[in-house]
């Protein structure tokens, strides 16, 4: 596989580490997989590394793809906010497609306090009423949106590639930087 998921910082930041020849259909597949695996839910922070990158095979499909994706999990998201805020809204016709989110092992303080739990109670089931589910999936969609990627390569292609990626994936809503070493790419995600 061209691209290997590891963590790092105590299990902080997705390392994400591209090796070899990289194709438009394996960073399709891996961020398609990324979202379905429910990562996006855990890592905050991704440190993206092409150092090993050998050869590119990658068109401006991927990038265009890789925008669909994102924008679908967005766009859904913002959809079942909206539509769990008008009155009458049933909480449990969404509920399957957040349920990782709704009864997490154990839950952060926020979602604590909009639950009316302990820090790191462990959440048996999912929040009934409309107004609560509401909350937890605004408070999920304002910490996704302080999602923040870095980065790297020291291969002066690579690199250049990750420029243009930087440039073309702004309008996510969320933080982009490329470096030239993991140190200053670690520095920027961490501050």
């Amino acid at each position: 596989m061209p691209i290997v998921r590891s963590s790092l910082q105590n299990d902080q930041i997705l390392h994400t580490r591209c090796e070899n020849v990289l194709t438009d259909e394996d960073l399709i597949t891996y961020y398609r997989d990324f979202f379905a695996d429910g990562l996006q839910e855990k890592y905050f922070l991704e440190l993206i590394d092409g150092s090993r990158i050998t050869e590119f095979a990658i068109t401006q499909f991927s990038q265009i793809k890789l925008k669909d994706i994102v924008e679908d999990f967005f766009g859904k998201l913002t959809q079942d906010i909206q539509y769990l805020s008008s009155e009458g809204a049933d909480p449990t016709k969404i509920e399957e497609n957040y349920s990782r989110i709704l009864t997490n092992t154990f839950c952060n303080p926020q979602v604590a306090n909009l639950l009316g739990l302990k820090k790191n109670q462990k959440i048996s089931s999912p929040p009934k009423d409309r107004i609560t589910v509401v909350n937890v999936l605004k408070f999920y969609l304002e910490a996704l949106m302080s999602r923040k990627v870095a980065m790297f390569s020291d291969l002066e292609p690579v690199f250049e590639v990750f420029i243009q990626w930087e440039q073309a994936r702004r309008h996510l809503g969320y933080p982009i930087a490329v470096f030239r070493d993991i140190s200053s790419a670690s520095v920027w995600l961490l501050c």
